[in-house]
Formats: C-alpha cells, sequence, structure tokens
C-alpha cells in the first residue's frame, strides 16, 4: 500500500475519482491505484508528467461496489467527468447517477451480469464516450440513448454481452461515430429496423464500424441493410454467419477501409466499386465462399493498399486487373497468384511492398520460363509457404531497389540466384527454410560469405494486416 498523500490544490474530499484523470490534476499522467476512504486519498502514482487530457486513456478503472455502502450513499458530485462501475446491479442507482452527472464524459459500466435493462433515461448531454463489458444478460439499450436528439455520445464500444441481440432499434445515437462490438455470441444486427414501417432514410453518421467474434451475426442493417454512406472504415472479423455486406451490394461512399477476416460464409462484398473511388485499403482474409472481386476494382484511384489471403473461392483477379496506384499488396492463394502473374506485377510501378503466399507449384521465382517480371519499385518482398519452391531465380537482378526480403516455410528452397543477391538488400529474414538457412550458416555455409553483412530481424512482415 502506497503511503497516504494530501488532496492536491482544488480536489474536493467528496470528489469519485477515475483512475488516470483527475480535474485540476494536471501533472498527473497515471495512476495505478485509487482508493477512498473518509476523506483520504491513496494514489500509486506511475509516472508523472503533464496529462491535461484523458481523452486518450481507457477508462475502465475506478471501481464502485455495491457493499462500498458509505460511498454509494454520498451524492455523487456534477464534477465527475469520467467513471467506470464494475459489479453494478442496481438500474436505479445508475438512473440517478446519470441524471445528476452533468458533466459527464465517459462511462464504463462491467462485469453486471444481473442487468438485463438499463433505465430509459437520456444519457448526460456532454457524454461522448461508453464502454460496456460483461453484461452478460443485458438483452438491450434503452430507446432513450439512441433517439435523444441532445446526446453527444460520439464512441460505443460493447463486449462479451451474450444476450444482446442487436445494438439499437429504429436508429443509432444521432452523433455516434465509432461503433465498436466485440464477443458478443447472440448479436444478429447492428441495427433492428423491424419497427419502422416503410422507406426510412438512414441520417445515421457512423464513421467507424468494427465487428469481432459475433458469431450469429447474419446482417449489419436488419430490414434494408443498408449501410450508412458516412462510414469510412469497416472491420468484420470471425462473424461466421455473415454472407453479405449490403443488400443493394453498394458499399458506402465515404469509404476509405474495409477489411473481412473469418467469414466464412461471405460470398459477395459488394457489385460494384463504382461509387467508391475513396476506398485506400482493402484486406480479405479466410473467407471460404468469397468469390470474385468486382471487375472496376481497377477503377479505384485511390486503393494503395490491397491483400487476399486464403480466399479459396476466388479464383482469378478481375478482368481489369489491380490499380497501378497500389503501394502494398499480398496475395496468398495459388490460382488468384496464377492470374495475378498472367496479367503481370511488372505493371504495378507504384507497388514497394508485395508477399506472396501459398503458392503451392512454383519451384522456381520468379518464373523464368513465363518471364515474370517483379516490379522494380519493390523494396520489401515476403515469401511464404512455398512448399515446392527450390530456388530464387535470376530475375532478382531487376529488384534494384529491394532492401528488405522475407523467407518464411519454403521447406525445399535451397538455392539463391546464380547472380547473387541484389546489392541494395539490407536485411535478410529466413524461418522455416531449413535447407537454405543450413547454406547460410555462420562461417562455414555456401551462402556466408553473400550475406555475413546482412542483419536477420524476423520482427517486421507485410503478410499481417497493419492494424492502423
Amino acid at each position: 500500500m502506497s503511503p497516504m498523500v494530501p488532496f492536491p490544490p482544488g480536489i474536493s474530499s467528496r470528489m469519485l475519482l477515475v483512475e488516470g484523470f483527475v480535474k485540476g490534476l494536471s501533472k498527473v499522467l497515471k495512476l495505478q491505484r485509487v482508493e477512498y476512504s473518509r476523506g483520504t486519498l491513496s494514489l500509486d502514482i506511475v509516472c508523472v508528467s503533464k496529462a491535461l487530457d484523458f481523452f486518450n486513456f481507457y477508462f475502465d478503472y475506478f471501481m464502485m461496489r455495491e457493499e462500498e455502502e458509505e460511498l454509494q450513499q454520498q451524492e455523487l458530485p456534477c464534477r465527475v467527468q469520467y467513471m467506470a462501475l464494475e459489479d453494478f446491479k442496481c438500474p436505479v442507482k445508475l438512473e440517478e447517477a446519470l441524471q445528476s452527472l452533468s458533466s459527464l464524459r465517459g462511462l464504463s459500466i462491467s462485469v453486471s451480469p444481473e442487468i438485463i435493462s438499463f433505465p430509459e433515461t437520456s444519457l448526460p448531454s456532454q457524454l461522448s464516450f461508453m464502454v460496456i463489458r460483461k453484461c452478460n444478460a443485458l438483452h438491450s439499450l434503452p430507446r432513450a440513448w439512441m433517439h435523444s436528439i441532445n446526446t453527444s455520445l460520439k464512441n460505443l464500444s460493447i463486449g462479451y454481452c451474450d444476450s444482446l441481440t442487436s445494438i439499437a432499434r429504429v436508429q443509432l445515437p444521432p452523433n455516434l461515430k465509432r461503433l465498436e462490438i466485440k464477443y458478443c455470441s447472440s448479436l444478429l444486427t447492428v441495427l433492428d429496423e423491424e419497427e419502422v414501417s416503410g422507406s426510412c432514410k438512414n441520417t445515421s453518421r457512423l464513421e467507424h464500424l468494427k465487428i469481432r467474434y459475433c458469431p450469429s451475426l447474419t446482417s449489419l442493417w436488419s430490414k434494408s441493410n443498408e449501410l450508412p454512406d458516412t462510414l469510412r472504415e469497416i472491420k468484420i472479423s470471425t462473424c461466421s454467419n455473415l454472407a453479405t455486406m449490403a443488400s443493394s451490394g453498394n458499399l458506402p461512399k465515404s469509404l476509405r477501409y474495409l477489411s473481412i477476416k473469418g467469414c466464412s460464409k461471405m460470398e459477395s462484398i459488394a457489385k460494384s466499386f463504382h461509387y467508391n473511388t475513396k476506398l485506400e485499403k482493402l484486406y480479405l482474409q479466410d473467407c471460404e465462399k468469397l468469390g470474385t472481386l468486382p471487375n472496376c476494382i481497377d477503377n479505384l484511384i485511390s486503393l494503395t493498399k490491397l491483400g487476399i489471403w486464403n480466399c479459396p473461392a476466388m479464383v482469378s483477379i478481375p478482368e481489369g486487373g489491380f490499380p497501378t496506384s497500389l503501394a502494398f499488396l499480398v496475395i496468398g492463394d495459388t490460382k488468384i497468384c496464377k492470374s495475378l502473374f498472367k496479367w503481370g506485377l511488372h505493371r504495378l510501378k507504384s507497388l514497394e511492398a508485395l508477399g506472396i503466399g501459398l503458392c503451392l507449384d512454383l519451384m522456381s521465382f520468379p518464373q523464368e520460363e513465363t518471364g515474370m517480371i517483379l516490379p522494380t519499385s519493390l523494396t520489401t518482398l515476403d515469401i511464404v509457404d512455398f512448399p515446392n519452391l527450390e530456388r530464387l531465380s535470376s530475375n532478382f537482378k531487376n529488384l534494384t531497389c529491394l532492401k528488405k526480403l522475407h523467407l518464411s516455410n519454403c521447406p525445399n528452397l535451397k538455392y539463391f540466384p546464380d547472380d547473387g543477391l541484389p546489392r541494395s538488400l539490407k536485411q535478410l529474414d529466413m524461418e522455416d527454410c531449413p535447407l537454405l538457412e543450413e547454406r547460410c550458416t555462420e562461417g562455414e555455409g555456401l551462402y556466408w560469405p553473400i550475406i555475413a553483412h546482412l542483419p536477420n530481424d524476423v520482427s517486421d512482415y507485410i503478410t499481417s494486416e497493419e492494424d492502423d
């Protein structure tokens, strides 16, 4: 236990404190532990700095338990701006708190397994972000939270709520910009529009949608299944029953980042990319039924990063090929790779990072017999999961800008190019390439003289999707 310290100037002994935030306490960057008891405050300070804005910190720290009767009976001061409730059981008290905490900006509610519903009361007008975790009996969120025109809620994160079937009915909070949902096993849809009569224009301002590990999810918007045009980022991961993104086949016009991973029933992401000229990043991985991409993908003039990995139903690239604006490309599938090689990788004149994998029958790379040429602009190259690859061909000599080469899980790879590796190479990484690694043994391997000056660091591979 840390020694007791006096309250800093301007901090009332009746103020509820949140780890990482005290209004007026400008020097504390992070508080490891906060304890409140009869007018004294114990702080275990991890580091000290100028901490004027708590918004960048997570706020699920402060714990208020019902057995702390004396603390709960005190009137909650309106100066509280960030509060987290754990093991919370009484919705009435939550209603009282929400009504009295007019300055509340952040709220976390977690580990409350007995809560079935929250009170139908409006959120504090300044509340901008909320986290709800491990409320396993929670069936739905209050309409008052969603429909109030005075709400400032911009960020909502929900996780581990196994009884929740939808996030909202009719509409999302009008100012909500970011929504994250994870590990909600009964979630069927984000927005349940069944009670909407006739056509209802989507007025959502949502910009970021992230959904992970929701196996029952079958649609994003239940009735219209039309996503808000304001969406800039969509990340869907491990939602095994989701088959389509939108019934019309059109993605939001503002979309800049789309990632779909581990959705085994996903058959189509869009009928057309005609209106998606702002799309910058597209990642598709482990989607067993996902067919071909729309033919107009080559018109995505803003697309700079594209990844397609282990989507076996996708047998070829679109007819028009890929946009020449690509700077980052990861392809992992034998059929897609063959189609891409036939189209011509050398056309991607802006390509800087290339990851190629899951090519089961190639014995040399790049293939000399087909005249395959890699873009000379490449600075990073990953070759992964080539079970029959035996040699790197002499076409490597064209890669005059190559700085990083990563070779992984190529058990039969034994030969470097006859004329050596590019002189520009600064880093060589190898793993699970036993034959080649033996030839690169320090001091005695056949290839040691030509790689001795290179560092070997396996810490950074482009074959992993960036989580920015």
